[in-house]
């Protein structure tokens, strides 16, 4: 997903990691879901999925 462009914070809310980039006091207060961005990021890895299962065909 970092390849894709997708921010280090909203990989880690999409893999519910607990410590990493938002810490400290921020982890404390940054209570935001960042529902809207984990579902653009989700998508954008979907389409990179199927874009490799595709290019997969076009190889056999």
């Amino acid at each position: 997903m970092a390849r894709l462009g997708v921010a280090p914070h909203v990989i880690e809310k999409i893999l519910n990691h607990k410590s990493g980039v938002i810490s400290g006091v921020a982890a404390v207060y940054n209570r935001h879901a960042y529902s809207e961005e984990k579902r653009q990021a989700l998508e954008m890895w979907g389409r990179h999925v199927m874009s490799l299962l595709h290019a997969d065909k076009n190889v056999r």
